[in-house]
């Protein structure tokens, strides 16, 4: 192992795309791009169960490897359309200025809107999700490859002279076809 010198540390500067095809490609890499983000994170869950001895006092005697989870929240810093389709259940589009509307709506009888209903399952709307550092060939991107597009339950949407607005978003990783929650390194080394 190397020497540790703070030359090594890094702060990533990046944005994220859905569905990309082509990490080889430029961003949004075959995908389409969900706009920049600012404190972003990948959280890894819990993956040991602890096990305790009854004879010793409920001590911890050893752990059990549960399956791992994950999820990845950022602050999107743009009103996107296309970021806003696939984080909100329920979008329109302005009839005069043709931008995204943000509609919450636990049933519309407006004729012609099928919105999102309560019940439905958020993994109908599962995309691919890769954050993308703009520095490719030194920073290290996250692919998710089955990702559920939720607002973070915490979020607010600051709306106040001097502080930028944005959505904190959160992205649940759910397993994929192959078994695949997330994957961590450079673009180049990733597979779609």
């Amino acid at each position: 192992m190397a020497i540790g010198s703070v030359t090594n540390f890094i702060k990533i500067s990046g944005r994220i795309a859905h569905t990309p095809t082509d990490f080889l490609a430029a961003f949004p890499h075959g995908g389409t791009a969900m706009g920049e983000i600012r404190e972003g994170g990948l959280a890894f869950n819990p993956e040991f169960e602890a096990l305790t001895a009854e004879e010793y006092g409920g001590t911890t005697v050893d752990f059990v490897q549960r399956g791992p989870s994950a999820s990845f929240g950022a602050v999107l810093r743009e009103f996107d359309a296309d970021a806003l389709a696939a984080i909100f259940p329920n979008i329109a589009t302005g009839a005069a200025s043709g931008r995204p509307i943000v509609r919450g709506r636990v049933f519309d009888t407006t004729t012609g809107s099928t919105p999102v209903q309560p019940g439905a399952l958020a993994s109908d709307r599962a995309v691919s999700l890769v954050v993308s550092p703009r520095a490719t060939d030194e920073h290290p991107a996250i692919y998710i490859p089955n990702a559920i597009p939720l607002l973070d339950e915490a979020a607010t949407m600051q709306i106040n002279i001097g502080i930028e607005v944005g959505f904190a978003v959160l992205f649940h990783a759910i397993p994929n076809s192959d078994g695949r929650l997330y994957d961590i390194g450079l673009l180049e080394d990733l597979t779609v």
